[in-house]
Protein backbone atom coordinates (compact mmCIF):
# COMPACT_ATOMS: atom_id res chain seq x y z
CA UNK A 1 0.00 0.00 0.00
CA UNK A 2 1.25 3.42 -0.95
CA UNK A 3 -0.68 6.55 -0.05
CA UNK A 4 -1.88 8.80 2.70
CA UNK A 5 -2.82 6.81 5.77
CA UNK A 6 -6.46 7.90 5.96
CA UNK A 7 -9.90 6.46 6.51
CA UNK A 8 -10.99 7.39 2.98
CA UNK A 9 -8.12 5.37 1.51
CA UNK A 10 -9.15 2.33 3.56
CA UNK A 11 -5.91 2.15 5.50
CA UNK A 12 -7.70 0.37 8.37
CA UNK A 13 -8.69 -2.35 5.89
CA UNK A 14 -5.10 -2.53 4.65
CA UNK A 15 -3.86 -2.97 8.22
CA UNK A 16 -6.25 -5.84 8.97
CA UNK A 17 -5.54 -7.47 5.61
CA UNK A 18 -1.78 -7.12 6.13
CA UNK A 19 -1.84 -8.85 9.52
CA UNK A 20 -4.15 -11.55 8.10
CA UNK A 21 -1.85 -12.13 5.10
CA UNK A 22 1.23 -12.29 7.30
CA UNK A 23 -0.46 -14.83 9.60
CA UNK A 24 -1.86 -17.03 6.83
CA UNK A 25 0.96 -16.91 4.28
CA UNK A 26 4.44 -17.38 5.75
CA UNK A 27 6.22 -16.16 2.60
CA UNK A 28 4.23 -12.94 2.16
CA UNK A 29 5.99 -9.63 2.57
CA UNK A 30 4.09 -6.36 3.00
CA UNK A 31 5.13 -2.75 2.70
CA UNK A 32 2.92 0.13 3.71
CA UNK A 33 4.17 3.63 3.13
CA UNK A 34 2.67 7.09 3.26
CA UNK A 35 2.15 10.02 5.59
CA UNK A 36 -0.45 10.00 8.34
CA UNK A 37 -3.49 11.93 7.16
CA UNK A 38 -6.13 11.63 9.87
CA UNK A 39 -6.91 10.03 13.24
CA UNK A 40 -7.55 6.62 11.64
CA UNK A 41 -4.16 6.87 9.97
CA UNK A 42 -2.57 7.70 13.33
CA UNK A 43 -4.24 4.69 14.97
CA UNK A 44 -3.22 2.38 12.11
CA UNK A 45 0.33 3.73 12.19
CA UNK A 46 0.61 2.93 15.90
CA UNK A 47 -0.71 -0.60 15.43
CA UNK A 48 1.52 -1.27 12.42
CA UNK A 49 4.60 0.00 14.27
CA UNK A 50 3.75 -2.34 17.16
CA UNK A 51 3.31 -5.16 14.66
CA UNK A 52 6.79 -4.63 13.27
CA UNK A 53 8.14 -5.41 16.75
CA UNK A 54 6.68 -8.94 16.66
CA UNK A 55 9.44 -11.40 15.76
CA UNK A 56 7.37 -13.38 13.23
CA UNK A 57 6.41 -10.18 11.40
CA UNK A 58 9.48 -7.96 11.76
CA UNK A 59 11.35 -9.32 8.72
CA UNK A 60 8.27 -9.41 6.49
CA UNK A 61 6.59 -6.04 7.02
CA UNK A 62 8.01 -2.62 6.25
CA UNK A 63 6.16 0.48 7.44
CA UNK A 64 7.14 4.10 6.79
CA UNK A 65 4.61 6.69 7.90
CA UNK A 66 6.16 9.53 5.92
CA UNK A 67 6.44 10.46 2.27
CA UNK A 68 8.63 7.63 1.08
CA UNK A 69 10.30 7.27 -2.33
CA UNK A 70 8.86 4.15 -3.95
CA UNK A 71 11.31 3.09 -6.65
CA UNK A 72 10.62 1.31 -9.91
CA UNK A 73 12.33 -1.76 -8.48
CA UNK A 74 9.91 -1.77 -5.57
CA UNK A 75 6.95 -1.53 -7.97
CA UNK A 76 8.31 -4.27 -10.22
CA UNK A 77 8.89 -6.43 -7.15
CA UNK A 78 5.26 -6.33 -6.02
CA UNK A 79 2.69 -8.96 -6.80
CA UNK A 80 -0.29 -6.95 -5.55
CA UNK A 81 -1.07 -3.27 -5.07
CA UNK A 82 -3.74 -2.86 -2.38
CA UNK A 83 -6.19 0.00 -3.09
CA UNK A 84 -9.30 -0.43 -0.92
CA UNK A 85 -10.26 3.23 -1.11
CA UNK A 86 -13.71 4.04 0.24
CA UNK A 87 -14.35 7.12 -1.87
CA UNK A 88 -11.53 7.84 -4.29
CA UNK A 89 -12.79 7.15 -7.80
CA UNK A 90 -9.40 7.24 -9.48
CA UNK A 91 -5.89 7.30 -8.15
CA UNK A 92 -2.38 7.39 -9.50
CA UNK A 93 -0.89 4.71 -7.26
CA UNK A 94 -2.70 1.87 -9.00
CA UNK A 95 -1.67 3.28 -12.40
CA UNK A 96 1.96 3.60 -11.36
CA UNK A 97 1.96 -0.01 -10.17
CA UNK A 98 0.04 -1.25 -13.24
CA UNK A 99 2.65 0.36 -15.47
CA UNK A 100 5.14 -1.89 -13.68
CA UNK A 101 3.05 -5.03 -14.21
CA UNK A 102 1.56 -5.19 -10.73
CA UNK A 103 -1.98 -6.45 -10.20
CA UNK A 104 -4.32 -4.06 -8.35
CA UNK A 105 -6.72 -5.34 -5.70
CA UNK A 106 -9.22 -2.68 -4.80
CA UNK A 107 -12.67 -1.33 -4.33
CA UNK A 108 -14.80 -0.59 -7.36
CA UNK A 109 -15.79 2.95 -6.43
CA UNK A 110 -16.83 5.42 -9.09
CA UNK A 111 -14.51 6.90 -11.63
CA UNK A 112 -13.58 5.78 -15.09
CA UNK A 113 -9.92 4.94 -14.62
CA UNK A 114 -9.51 1.30 -13.72
CA UNK A 115 -6.39 -0.72 -14.36
CA UNK A 116 -6.35 -4.50 -14.79
CA UNK A 117 -6.87 -6.18 -11.47
CA UNK A 118 -9.33 -7.70 -9.04
CA UNK A 119 -12.05 -5.40 -7.78
CA UNK A 120 -14.89 -5.77 -5.32
CA UNK A 121 -18.11 -3.80 -4.97
CA UNK A 122 -19.04 -2.70 -1.48
CA UNK A 123 -22.73 -3.10 -0.67
CA UNK A 124 -22.63 -1.68 2.87
CA UNK A 125 -20.27 1.29 2.99
CA UNK A 126 -20.81 1.84 6.72
CA UNK A 127 -20.04 -1.75 7.67
CA UNK A 128 -16.30 -2.18 8.20
CA UNK A 129 -16.55 -5.96 8.69
CA UNK A 130 -18.41 -6.32 5.38
CA UNK A 131 -15.82 -4.17 3.62
CA UNK A 132 -12.96 -6.15 5.12
CA UNK A 133 -14.57 -9.44 4.07
CA UNK A 134 -15.02 -8.15 0.51
CA UNK A 135 -11.40 -6.95 0.43
CA UNK A 136 -10.07 -10.28 1.72
CA UNK A 137 -12.15 -12.20 -0.83
CA UNK A 138 -10.70 -10.04 -3.60
CA UNK A 139 -7.18 -10.69 -2.30
CA UNK A 140 -7.91 -14.42 -2.24
CA UNK A 141 -9.20 -14.25 -5.84
CA UNK A 142 -5.99 -12.49 -6.87
CA UNK A 143 -3.83 -15.02 -5.04
CA UNK A 144 -5.73 -17.93 -6.60
CA UNK A 145 -5.21 -16.71 -10.17
CA UNK A 146 -3.01 -18.92 -12.27
CA UNK A 147 0.44 -17.66 -13.21
CA UNK A 148 -0.81 -17.18 -16.76
CA UNK A 149 -3.81 -15.10 -15.63
CA UNK A 150 -1.63 -12.88 -13.45
CA UNK A 151 0.93 -12.51 -16.23
CA UNK A 152 -1.82 -11.53 -18.68
CA UNK A 153 -3.18 -8.94 -16.22
CA UNK A 154 0.31 -7.60 -15.62
CA UNK A 155 0.98 -7.28 -19.33
CA UNK A 156 -2.32 -5.46 -19.84
CA UNK A 157 -1.36 -3.07 -17.05
CA UNK A 158 1.92 -2.18 -18.72
CA UNK A 159 0.02 -0.60 -21.60
CA UNK A 160 -3.03 0.84 -19.87
CA UNK A 161 -3.80 4.42 -20.77
CA UNK A 162 -6.50 6.98 -20.25
CA UNK A 163 -6.85 9.10 -23.39
CA UNK A 164 -8.80 12.26 -22.68
CA UNK A 165 -11.23 11.99 -25.61
CA UNK A 166 -12.34 8.46 -24.73
CA UNK A 167 -12.52 9.35 -21.05
CA UNK A 168 -14.61 12.45 -21.70
CA UNK A 169 -17.01 10.52 -23.97
CA UNK A 170 -17.43 7.77 -21.37
CA UNK A 171 -18.13 10.38 -18.69
CA UNK A 172 -20.78 12.04 -20.88
CA UNK A 173 -22.36 8.62 -21.47
CA UNK A 174 -22.51 8.08 -17.71
CA UNK A 175 -24.17 11.46 -17.19
CA UNK A 176 -26.69 10.72 -19.95
CA UNK A 177 -27.58 7.37 -18.37
CA UNK A 178 -27.95 8.99 -14.96
CA UNK A 179 -30.17 11.76 -16.31
CA UNK A 180 -32.29 9.29 -18.30
CA UNK A 181 -32.78 7.11 -15.21
CA UNK A 182 -33.74 10.17 -13.14
CA UNK A 183 -36.35 11.18 -15.74
CA UNK A 184 -38.05 7.76 -15.58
Amino acid sequence: FVGRLTFEKGVDLVMHAAFWLLAEYPKVQVFIVGPIGDEVGQHVSTRLQLGTQVASIRERMFVATTFYPVTSDMRYGCDLCLCPSRVEPFGYVDIEFAWHGTLTVGALVGGLGKVPGVYYRVQEHGDQLHMLQQFKQAILRALSMTSEERLECGRAGLNVGFPYAAWSAALEDQYSLTLAAADE
